[in-house]
């Protein structure tokens, strides 16, 4: 009697993270997979328990399940090569397999489904799906992650926010999340910032006022008609010396930005290196430990890299004694400028050493506010 009462238990408490979970993507106006659900589950369980759980709240209509002829988009666009990312030697392209049942459905909450038409719900995702694709096409944003790629101090370049998940609007930007080489953190922002700039790609300062930063996507907060449509969004820099998350962004807001974010480019194995210091996340969502313990990740990272002539030379250059002291030199300038520059508008940023989050509109402190969210 005691078993079948904590068995239920059990299943209640299930039943609850599973709903508060699809709370947290419905904020966003996305129906995550079955994949997608186990992965950002606050409670150990497996992707069959939860399908168990799932079928049965459908039932009840706690949950709808809606197809979604389009789900595996992501990946094919991946293996198509369209941004020709992965043709560079030292990105280790990263495939999380999924289940042949995620290809078909999604899920979101009940009450949603009976409010809205369900062919008009799918259609308004599959609608955002595209146009993430379209930002990502992007010729300009192509040759811009290109450029990106030959540039030294450049570690890891990150897909994050709504188009990292495909849910993205029109109007909004593309985040990226940048590591750079040790010491080497303002040298690669100003190359970056550059860069953005000369391609017409850069989002100003004056660009962050009146529209709020998602990370799954979805409705924005506020519309102030502010133009920033298919440019970056560079508001994330680490330095490879320091790659843990400082304590008090140890969030679950945060561990989702990090789990969802897809490398573009990395080099000598820093999207892994970035992982192990903030597997604080595994604490948030057990099971998405998974993901870091699969074959196809440790074969990926065993593998011997041929590393492209061009990039070795780069390296080689940039190894001798007298260009180290030139760029060191060269790092405390740009130091002291962006820093100066910083400081004029600075409100809510944050600047260390070794990191820079530029996030002057606090999203997740409206998250936490919103009665929709609550």
């Amino acid at each position: 009697m005691k078993r079948i009462k904590n068995w239920k238990l059990e299943l209640r408490n299930l039943e609850k993270e599973i709903l508060a979970t699809l709370k947290y993507f419905f904020f966003f106006g996305y129906p995550p997979t079955l994949e997608e659900i186990h992965t950002f589950l606050k409670k150990k369980a497996s992707k069959r328990r939860i399908m168990s759980i799932l079928e049965k709240m459908v039932k009840k209509s706690l949950v709808a399940r809606i197809f979604n002829t389009q789900f595996s988009i992501f990946n094919e666009f991946s293996n198509k090569n369209a941004l020709n990312i992965t043709n560079f030697n030292f990105n280790i392209n990263f495939k999380f397999q999924i289940s042949n049942s995620d290809r078909a459905y999604r899920y979101t909450l009940g009450e949603y489904i009976k409010n809205n038409n369900q062919q008009s719900t799918i259609n308004n995702y599959l609608k955002r799906q595209q146009i993430s694709i379209n930002k990502l096409s992007s010729w300009k944003f192509n040759l811009y992650v290109k450029l990106l790629s030959l540039v030294p101090p450049v570690k890891l370049v990150g897909l994050s926010g709504s188009v990292a998940m495909l849910n993205a609007d029109e109007d909004h930007d593309i985040d990226l999340f940048i590591i750079t080489a040790k010491n080497r953190l303002w040298t690669g922002r100003f190359i970056i910032l550059i860069l953005a700039q000369l391609l017409g790609l850069r989002r100003r300062r004056e660009d962050n006022t009146g529209k709020d930063e998602h990370v799954a996507g979805g409705n924005p907060l506020t519309d102030s008609g502010v133009q920033y449509k298919n440019k970056v969004c560079l508001n994330l820099f680490f330095d490879e010396k320091n790659l843990k998350i400082p304590k008090f962004k140890q969030t679950e807001y945060v561990a989702h930005e990090v789990l969802q974010m897809k490398p573009l480019i990395q080099k000598d194995d820093i999207y892994l290196r970035f992982i192990d210091p903030n597997k604080w996340v595994f604490d948030i969502f057990p099971n998405s430990k998974i993901k870091f313990q699969s074959s196809n990740i440790e074969s990926n990272r065993k593998r011997k890299v041929q590393i492209n002539s061009v990039i070795l030379i780069l390296n080689l250059i940039c190894n001798l004694d007298f260009v180290i002291w030139i760029f060191n030199m060269v790092e405390s300038i740009l130091k002291n400028l962006q820093l100066k520059l910083i400081t004029q508008h600075q409100t809510s940023e944050i600047v260390t050493d070794f990191q820079l989050w530029f996030h002057p509109d606090d999203f997740e402190k409206k998250l936490k506010k919103s009665s929709k969210f609550l």
